[in-house]
Order: structure tokens, then C-alpha cells, then sequence
């Protein structure tokens, strides 16, 4: 039972006429009017009696009357009670960044945390996926944004949204790339990133699954130092489709076509933490950033 038919319900009882409580809920006649009946085919009884000055409650809406008015008062009460612990709310909450804070929508989550939470701190450390759940296990971070896939275990993970990945490499290996296979671009120079990033991981991934060892030939560990490595004909490397379309419309890198792939961007955190009212109010404002941003 929806508890705004309760509402309208209390409004019509008291006022006796179904204009003045609409007026009263700011809602139209007919909509006051829809509400009752769909509380009255729910219930399986009729709630008033019409007459030419208005309506009379029947006998169920008197008993039922004072049930209602507790029922919304417990409500409001609850939400009262939720809007004093959120403003009681205190304490710090380390979160791992990775890649770009425009990308995990930084700005947009710490305004809300401001917002709703004033009495709690915010302490933002940046470094890469992996280290992101390294630092979850070693409880130094509280909770942090994650890029791959993630088993099932002791890290619970949000789903965001997916990232489209390709493979890039110099303008220069146009040709050698356009029709190659995975052995084929295995065997070729590779810009490499740091053991605990998520290129790293996923890229290994990829390339284990076909049986397949990579020829690296140097590493980096920022998107910015990829592209720059791999525009200056270093060789190939993963990397984030929205970020490399630039340098392809500049005739510095090109994509290999059979090297594109989605993976889950994730705001993770521990399981044995679930009940944390601190995890809790940072999880559910990472998830109303997601939702009210278009993604």
C-alpha cells in the first residue's frame, strides 16, 4: 500500500469534500478522486458516501481513520529520525581514485557529501585499481572506484557504468595492424602499465586467454604518458576509447578494430563494512551522482 493514498485518504476524511482536499495537496480533483478509488479497490471497501455538500466517512473509514493517521505519523517520524542520524553523521572516509576525477565524478560526489554530511571528512588518495583493493584488504582505505572485473570475495562492488577500451598504436603501424591477428599484435612493442593497474590486468587477461605473451618493451603508469609514448611510435597500448578518439582525429595514434572491449567501472568496498553508516552514506551518494548525471 502506497503510503501518499493513505494521504489523500486523512485529507478527504477531514476535510469532507474531495475539491478542499485537493486544494489542500495541491493536486487536482480528479487525481484526489483516482487516488480513493484505487485505495478502495485495494482494500475491498467503500470509504465515503457522497452527498450534495461533500462526502461522509462510512463506518470502515472511521475505524480505519485513526489506523492511518498512525501509520503516516510513524512515517514522518522515521524520516525525521533518518534526517537527524544523516546530520549526526561523523568521522572520515579514505577513497581511492584512479585514472581522471572527472571520470569517477569527483566534484560531483564531494559536493553532495558537503551537502548532506557537513560533519563528515573526505580524504581522497589517487593511485590504480589494484592498489584500490590492496588498500580495502589493509583497511588504509574505506572505500574507492575500481575498472575491470571483479571475482566475488571479501571487496563488494557497485556497478557505474561500462568503459569502452581499445587497443591503440603509432599512425605509423597503420598497415601492420589493419588485418593482424592477436599473435600478430602480441608480437609487436607494447607500452606496458604497472602491475596493480587495470590496463595491466585486463590487458594480461586478454592476452592468457589466447594463450598469448605480449612483447613489452617499456612501462607507464598515466593515460597521459601512454598516448604520448604511444603517438611517438613507441608501440601499442590499451587505453580508454573516449580518450584516444582525440589523438586518432589528430592523425597521431590509430585503433586496432578487433581490440575493443567494455569493463565495468565499480565503487568497491568491504563486505564486513556493509553496515557501516559511514560506507553506507558514501554509497548511496555515489549512486545518486550516477543517476542524476547523464552517463
Amino acid at each position: 500500500m502506497e503510503l501518499y493514498l493513505l494521504r489523500t485518504f486523512i485529507a478527504v476524511a477531514h476535510a469532507r469534500h474531495f475539491t478542499r482536499a485537493a486544494e489542500k495537496l495541491h493536486l487536482n480533483q480528479s487525481t484526489v478522486s483516482g487516488q480513493i478509488r484505487a485505495l478502495e479497490e485495494e482494500l475491498g471497501v467503500r470509504l465515503f458516501e457522497r452527498t450534495a455538500h461533500g462526502v461522509n466517512l462510512t463506518a470502515f473509514s472511521k475505524k480505519l481513520l485513526p489506523k492511518a493517521e498512525r501509520i503516516v505519523d510513524a512515517a514522518v517520524e522515521l524520516a525525521a529520525s533518518a534526517r537527524g542520524m544523516r546530520e549526526e553523521l561523523t568521522g572520515k572516509i579514505r577513497i581511492g581514485t584512479i585514472i581522471h576525477p572527472d571520470l569517477v565524478r569527483l566534484a560531483e560526489l564531494t559536493a553532495r557529501m558537503r551537502a548532506r554530511y557537513p560533519r563528515i571528512e573526505l580524504e581522497f588518495h589517487h593511485g590504480l585499481s589494484g592498489w584500490v583493493l590492496d588498500s580495502l584488504r589493509q583497511h588504509t582505505l574505506d572505500a574507492g572506484f575500481f575498472v575491470g572485473a571483479l571475482r566475488r570475495g571479501s571487496i563488494a562492488a557497485h556497478h557505474l557504468t561500462d568503459l569502452p577500451l581499445c587497443v591503440i598504436a603509432p599512425a605509423a603501424f597503420r598497415e601492420r595492424i589493419r588485418n593482424a591477428s592477436w599473435r600478430e599484435i602480441a608480437a609487436l612493442p607494447w607500452v606496458w602499465t604497472p602491475k596493480l593497474g587495470a590496463y595491466h590486468l585486463i590487458a594480461s587477461r586478454m592476452f592468457r586467454e589466447r594463450k598469448l605473451k605480449p612483447h613489452i618493451v617499456m612501462e607507464a603508469d598515466r593515460e597521459s604518458t601512454l598516448l604520448n609514448l604511444v603517438s611517438a611510435g613507441m608501440g601499442l597500448s590499451l587505453m580508454r576509447t573516449d580518450v584516444a578518439q582525440s589523438a586518432v582525429r589528430a592523425g597521431k595514434v590509430v585503433m586496432w578494430n578487433k581490440g575493443r572491449i567494455k569493463q565495468p567501472l565499480s565503487f568497491v568496498s568491504r563486505r564486513d563494512r556493509r553496515d557501516d553508516p559511514l560506507i553506507q552514506g558514501i554509497e548511496a551518494e555515489v549512486a545518486n551522482v550516477w543517476r542524476a548525471l547523464p552517463k
